[in-house]
C-alpha cells in the first residue's frame, strides 16, 4: 500500500489504521496536515458513536471524544508554527522582490 492509500484509508477509518488518536500523533512519517485531517475524521466518528449510544444503540469499541482532542490539541502549536514559517518566508520572498525592483 503506498503512502496515499495509507492516508485515504486513515481518513475514511482512523481506528482500523490507529489504535488511538494519540499514534496519529506520534506517527513521523506523516504531514502535519494529513494527522490534522485523519483526526478530524476520528472525531466526526466519535460524534456519530455518541450520538448513537445516547439513542439506545451502543455497541462496538471507540477511542472516546475526549482522547481524540488530546491528540488535536497536541498538533495546534504545530500548525502554528507551520503558520508562522510560512508567513515569514513570504516576508522575506517579498522584501527580496521589493529590493530587487
Amino acid at each position: 500500500m503506498n503512502y496515499q492509500q495509507y492516508i485515504r484509508r486513515a481518513k475514511l477509518n482512523p481506528a482500523s489504521a490507529f489504535r488511538r488518536p494519540m499514534d496519529v500523533v506520534e506517527a513521523s512519517n506523516i504531514a502535519v496536515a494529513e494527522k490534522i485531517a485523519i483526526l478530524k475524521a476520528w472525531e466526526v466518528d466519535e460524534y456519530a458513536l455518541q450520538r448513537a449510544e445516547s439513542e439506545g444503540m451502543g455497541g462496538g469499541e471507540h477511542a472516546h471524544l475526549q482522547m481524540v482532542r488530546e491528540a488535536l490539541a497536541r498538533l495546534e502549536p504545530a500548525v502554528h508554527e507551520s503558520k508562522a514559517a510560512a508567513d515569514a518566508n513570504r516576508s522575506r520572498t517579498r522584501a527580496v522582490l521589493h529590493q530587487a525592483s
